[in-house]
């Protein structure tokens, strides 16, 4: 039996679970074959998202400690390995802005008192708009006991629109931008804490200095409540998105296995892999974990541990193979021993399951690696794995924290992008509110502002910060860049001119119902500060492409900053302006590609056209190319000193220096260059002026 298995390339147990599979495949006309098991982790095995900025980190730009990119959120978790904090707060005092270190002593927090204890918080609020200054505000006094240091609230209303939201697998969950259109009754509850956790003014760098290591921080500055977390899970999962490291999810390539079974599985069926990570220590961060990619149709993966439990279980149906996306399941090993990994025929649908590649294999601890920050294989590490992470709480918080300190932020962080996941009534493009005063007043500061488009559908358009002349508003679609169905469409907005102007900008990778985006999840808000935070969960939504762009920007502004001519560079982020934000912003649009005709047969309630690099009102500019745009501003695309004084170059197309003539015989071709293009062939354009088949910010 050995024999076989080395010959099949399927382990032992594997090949004896698959035995009568291959007679019955045969006896039914189906192919069932296995090419030889390969070591060594594949990229094509990882995240989708992963595989795709690996172009830019190839090229040399992963991000920069000494660079940050900036969320305004739910949150961040700073307990999970890809999100880690360095325990320094951003604390703002009327106008001064400074920081803070925190301190924690035990779990860092308890439970002193509920908050509606003999009291009760509801009651009914609306219709209103915030932004157009229509409010109905309900305001209640706590009552605080004695040895209370801070509340943690949770705010419930009903109804809540459901008609934009996807039905998701149980677990999922699909973030949608919305607005209550009418009445809503609300309760507020939540409980009164006492904290062991010290705090003192920080007058050092926040930033990390010397070479990245196991211990370098992500999280570098956080403004919220007094510890880095996230109660809702949504500002981490988009925090993650745009610069996670990966730590959770390294792969240990001593002890991995890829096979390619390309078979059919019967319902009976199933393949199983055994695996022995590194388990056993103390501290969660020296364990590590599991994990299983598989391309196939309706598969089921599973993962059990040593004692049966199951700790992962995930699925890919008809729907999601067809795009071509590959599903992972990972789990953290919280024992030592031998973790059983099964794929087989998914129960959400009464068939077969076809399955091609796998791989799988142990995780690195995450005491012991730096993810994808320095070249380290791993599963979801966001787009920007090495830049520094900046995480302010509060939507509007944010928005106005990054216009009113800039200076700061940019000084302090080297803040140079900045994402915004979420809308709300399109007031301002009728003139109302003061959103696209604060994204603008950003601008100038030197922060581009990367805001998603909205979960709305193809006939609403861009609302909240994307909707703003001087951001970059981001529209989501699948894993091989099919629209999705409930991104928001196209929209004419005005500027403060009062000029007229279109929307999206961009497209990403958003989800879908099966094909849902993977990154970090959260613990427990009141947990320890030791807590094993350490799992990745999937959503989907334009909440998900922003800041996808939002990492992908942050890698640009490196290659224009560093490497960049002088004509195309950008100052550093402590000196920038909004000269640099809109060259920046006019880079990411330029290299992007239309997809009316690449993603056709994709495309889902949209039906973008190809408009010869304008805007198409569903797709904007196209899908955001982080190769292209490096490229663009970093790489010798033409000897400006072969060009004569006519604009011609001449240069070699054959390899033995003698060009191939077009009719066949040995010559010279020459060619011709573009006016209208610099020596590196990009575009000669003055960045947010104004011309046809160009992008702008119009």
């Amino acid at each position: 039996m050995s024999n076989d298995s080395e010959r099949t390339g399927f382990s032992r147990r594997t090949f004896m679970r698959t035995t009568g599979l291959a007679l019955g495949a045969a006896g039914a006309s189906l192919s069932a074959g296995s090419a030889a098991a390969r070591e060594g982790f594949q990229a094509e095995f990882a995240n989708p998202r992963v595989r795709e900025a690996s172009k830019a980190w190839e090229r040399g730009y992963r991000g920069r400690p000494d660079r940050s990119v900036a969320v305004g959120d739910s949150g961040a978790d700073g307990r999970h390995p890809d999100l880690s904090w360095n325990d320094v707060r951003i604390v703002e005092n009327g106008d001064d802005i400074g920081l803070e270190k925190a301190s924690v002593e035990g779990s860092g927090e308890s439970a002193v008192g509920e908050l509606n204890d003999g009291e009760g918080y509801s009651g009914t609020l609306g219709p209103g708009a915030a932004d157009a200054g229509v409010v109905d505000r309900g305001v209640h006094e706590l009552t605080v006991p004695d040895d209370a240091d801070e509340v943690d609230i949770t705010l419930t209303w009903t109804p809540q629109r459901q008609d934009n939201e996807l039905p998701v697998e149980d677990g999922d969950r699909v973030v949608a931008e919305t607005y209550a259109n009418a009445a809503s009754d609300y309760e507020i509850t939540g409980e009164f804490l006492e904290t062991s956790i010290s705090l003192e003014a920080f007058d050092g760098d926040p930033l990390p200095s010397g070479d990245v290591d196991e211990g370098t921080p992500k999280l570098v500055g956080w403004k919220g409540g007094t510890l880095a977390r996230d109660g809702d899970g949504h500002g981490s999962h988009v925090s993650s998105i745009t610069a996670g490291s990966g730590e959770a999810s390294a792969i240990d390539e001593s002890n991995v296995v890829e096979e390619e079974p390309r078979t059919v599985l019967l319902p009976t069926d199933v393949l199983e892999y055994e695996v022995t990570p590194e388990a056993g220590g103390g501290d969660h961060r020296e364990n590590g974990g599991v994990f299983a990619s598989v391309y196939g149709e309706n598969v089921e993966i599973a993962i059990e541990a040593p004692d049966g439990r199951t700790l992962e279980s995930t699925s890919v149906t008809s729907d999601s193979s067809e795009s071509g996306d590959v599903t992972v399941a990972e789990a953290y090993a919280d024992q030592p021993g031998d973790y059983s990994v099964y794929v087989r025929p998914t129960d959400a649908v009464p068939s077969t399951a076809r399955v091609e590649r796998i791989s799988v294999g142990a995780l690195l601890p995450p005491a012991a690696t730096t993810g994808s920050r320095t070249g380290e294989p791993t599963l979801h590490a966001g787009t920007a794995p090495n830049a520094s992470l900046v995480t302010i709480q509060g939507l509007g918080n944010a928005l106005s924290s990054l216009s009113e300190f800039a200076g700061f932020y940019t000084g302090t962080f080297g803040v140079r992008t900045a994402n915004f996941s979420y809308g709300g009534l399109p007031t301002e493009r009728l003139g109302l509110g003061n959103t696209y005063e604060l994204v603008r007043k950003m601008a100038e500061g030197g922060i581009l502002t990367v805001s998603s488009a909205g979960n709305n559908g193809p006939l609403s358009g861009s609302t909240g910060p994307s909707g703003s002349a001087a951001a970059i508003a981001v529209a989501a679609t699948d894993p091989v860049d099919g629209l999705t169905a409930y991104t928001s469409g196209g929209t004419v907005a005005r500027n403060d001119e009062g000029d007229v102007y279109r929307k999206p900008d961009l497209t990403a990778p958003g989800g879908t119902v099966d094909d849902l985006i993977n990154a970090a999840d959260v613990g427990a808000a009141d947990g320890p500060a030791d807590a094993a935070v350490r799992d990745y969960t999937g959503k989907a939504g334009t909440s998900m492409a922003a800041p996808y762009v939002n990492g992908i920007a942050g890698l640009v502004a490196n290659a224009m900053e560093f490497d960049a001519p002088d004509a195309l560079s950008i100052s550093e982020p402590a000196e920038a302006g909004i000269e640099d934000v809109e060259r920046l912003k006019h880079v990411l649009l330029a290299t992007a590609s239309e997809t009316a005709f690449t993603a056709a047969p994709h495309h889902r309630a949209h039906t973008p056209t190809y408009d010869f690099g304008d805007r198409d009102p569903y797709e904007g500019y196209g899908r955001v190319n982080p190769d292209a745009a490096v490229d663009a501003v970093s790489r010798e695309l033409l000897d400006a000193g072969d060009v004569d004084d006519n604009g011609f170059s001449e240069r070699d197309v054959r390899g033995d220096g003698r060009p191939e003539h077009p009719r066949g015989l040995p010559g010279r071709r020459r060619l011709r260059a573009d006016p209208r293009r610099d020596a590196r062939g990009l575009r000669r354009l003055h960045p947010l002026r104004r011309r046809q088949h160009r992008p702008d910010a119009r």
